[in-house]
């Protein structure tokens, strides 16, 4: 059994004079905290024969009876020594924590604040509050009074558990990890905070790093309900770092320790249909359905899997019959969406989408920036903050609606990542393109960037605004064709690793060893526009590959995406996975040829070789359940051809 983090002490409250009754006071007082309440009554029931109006001793005798679980019977004792003493802060916390415990609130607000506010410097007290606050669902105003906790006691464990929590809940999950890690550090065979500290890094998509504090529990904790529960987050991160059988073998030990454990049943139904067993996964479904018609999480998950075999219509229907249970879940809304907009019910699912900051896994974490959300509704003279979310990808793919939403207000601002600004920069007429991370000005609205498509009430057949819409500086363009000089018969641009999460670099990236034979047609000088490290192949931050002799590579001159955009318009064709630089080529008017795994989301839906958003990109799918063989094989064709016609 792992080890617990120690209790906190009782504050003092006395002031230490050496005298008898001042070393009674504290004798009571150890007492106490070891437990040893018996002796403690004694002592104090002596002190009080001597002064019956001994604040301190009065306020002990609470003390003990709280400790002793009769926070009824404590309550006289403080209340008294309040009275005798309108100014002990620490009657005011204990008060408020013998309240708290009886489901009294709101009374115990009262009393917890009036605390902190005679003395600032109690740990326990800004705790209690805080747990007030929480219950009361002032989320905020719990994190500030825990937040106090830690500022004054930075080993309080509980309290950076609170956070913890709390930070997770409202989807800040970096913050989350910070309190978890912080238990951990301190308290290493602390199970709950192993559990809390690994389950926080896979709901951030960092699964590899969520292994060790759940190995480390699954060693201290190997039974029952608490050891279930650490195989299914074990099994949770195996799943996010795509090892279908590791995940399955967990989930199964977790249902051998809990048979009742629906959330790993759920997940072993899931990983089973990866495992390239559809049949068996919709049969667990069934099963799973049958024993529980009313839990959303199973039609929940039903939905995602019937997406990921490529039925969106069933999904859509296993999606909405979780809202039906729950209509609060942000996960069945998500799938609507997701099910909506692949189907090209674009107007439904823009309006589902806005449920992804409510999903506690989210790539993006939510931020307040002090102004209401535009929604569509006419501007006027108003300011307005359009910022960036999720990925580069996103910003450029986006970046198309921005010239429209600029002839609706006058006073327009654009934040993005530093690496996307000089686009949008040169794209934008009035607006000012801010930088994330820079100081924020004070707006009347904002709106993130996948807000726009239902702002403008966009459909899949008209799309807004002139296409290409990204243009390449010309003085940076003349600069790269000086330096590549003459073309062989062709430039090809490649780029086979991206993703921006540990999960998405996985799904999406190809093996180098598989693509390299593209390069093998030495009539072609085949570039690199991989512009974030491959997981293997030349460049790889691990296992870097000798790069083929037609192999040309000056990414490291790509200071931001502007100059990859001008590299780039010295090319024929790139081919490129799902990354920016495929979005950026596209974005660009140039042919591009996109290679696609087989659970590509909502944006490339269908099953053809176009995309709506770009006339000039050819879609290369990877057939379900296949491996990457198939689309190189495709590619291979299609650019024998391509070199055919030139």
């Amino acid at each position: 059994m792992g080890s617990s983090p120690p209790e906190e002490s009782i504050p003092s409250t006395m002031t230490q004079t050496d005298t008898p009754v001042s070393q009674s006071l504290q004798q009571a007082r150890e007492l106490i905290e070891s437990g040893e309440l018996a002796q403690a009554q004694t002592r104090l029931k002596e002190l009080l024969a001597q002064d019956p109006q001994n604040v301190e001793a009065i306020h002990l005798f609470g003390v003990l009876g709280f400790q002793a679980g009769q926070a009824q019977m404590a309550l006289p004792f403080f209340d008294r020594a309040i009275a005798l003493n309108p100014r002990f802060a620490e009657a005011y916390a204990d008060r408020g924590a013998a309240l708290l415990s009886m489901n009294q609130t709101e009374h115990a607000r009262h009393a917890l604040e009036e605390a902190v506010q005679l003395n600032p410097n109690l740990p326990l007290a800004w705790f209690n509050l805080g747990l007030a606050r929480r219950i009361d669902h002032d989320g905020h105003g719990a994190v500030e009074a825990l937040e106090r906790a830690v500022h004054l006691d930075p080993g309080f464990v509980q309290a950076h558990l609170q956070l913890g929590d709390l930070r997770r809940a409202q989807a800040e999950l970096s913050r989350a990890i910070e309190h978890y890690a912080q238990v951990v550090e301190t308290h290493p065979d602390f199970v709950e905070g192993l559990m809390k500290l690994g389950g926080a890094r896979i709901q951030a998509g960092v699964f590899a790093a969520a292994m060790a504090p759940l190995e480390r529990a699954a060693q201290l904790e190997r039974h029952g309900v608490t050891g279930a529960r650490i195989q299914m987050l074990l099994g949770g991160a195996h799943q996010g770092l795509m090892q279908w059988a590791q995940a399955a073998e967990r989930y199964e030990k977790a249902l051998e320790l809990e048979p009742e454990l629906l959330e790993a049943a759920i997940n072993l139904a899931t990983v089973t249909g990866r495992l390239g067993d559809a049949a068996g996964a919709r049969a667990r479904f069934d099963d799973l359905l049958q024993a529980h018609p009313d839990a959303a999480p199973c039609h929940v998950l039903l939905g995602e899997h019937l997406l990921f075999e490529g039925d969106p219509e069933a999904a859509l229907a296993a999606f909405q019959n979780g809202v039906e249970r729950d209509a609060g879940d942000p996960r069945a809304h998500s799938g609507l969406a997701h099910a909506h907009l692949t189907l090209g019910n674009w107007e439904a699912g823009w309006r589902e989408y806005d449920w992804r900051w409510k999903r506690g896994d989210f790539i993006e974490e939510p931020r307040d920036f002090g102004a209401p959300l535009w929604t569509g509704e006419e501007i006027g003279d108003k300011s307005l903050l359009l910022h960036a979310e999720q990925s580069d990808a996103d910003a450029i793919q986006c970046a198309r609606f921005l010239n429209e939403v600029e002839e609706l207000c006058d006073t327009l601002f654009v934040e993005c990542s530093a690496a996307v600004a000089p686009l949008l920069e040169a794209l934008l007429n009035n607006a000012q393109v801010i930088v994330r991370g820079e100081a924020l000005p004070d707006v009347d609205l904002h709106a993130p960037f996948w807000d726009l498509p239902r702002c403008l009430g966009v459909e899949k057949d008209d799309l807004p605004g002139e296409f290409p819409y990204l243009q390449a500086d010309d003085e940076r363009q003349a600069q790269w064709a000086q330096d590549l000089g003459e073309p062989a018969q062709g430039r090809v641009g490649l780029a086979w690793s991206g993703g921006v999460t540990e999960r998405m670099r996985r799904e999406r990236s190809l093996p180098w060893a598989l693509i390299q034979p593209l390069c093998d047609n030495g009539v072609i000088d085949w570039h690199s526009v991989q512009l974030s490290p491959p997981l293997s192949g030349p460049g790889a931050a691990e296992v870097e590959t000798p790069a083929p002799a037609n192999w040309i590579d000056h990414t490291a001159q790509f200071s931001d995406l502007a100059q990859a955009a001008a590299y780039i318009m010295q090319l024929d064709l790139v081919i490129a996975v799902d990354d920016a630089v495929a979005h950026l080529a596209a974005a660009l008017g140039k042919p591009v040829w996109l290679l696609l795994a087989d659970n590509a989301d909502w944006r490339w839906a269908g099953d053809g070789e176009s995309s709506v958003w770009y006339p000039t990109m050819r879609l290369f799918r990877q057939p379900h359940g296949k491996s990457w063989e198939p689309v190189v094989d495709a590619v291979q064709a299609a650019l024998k051809d391509w070199i055919a016609q030139r």
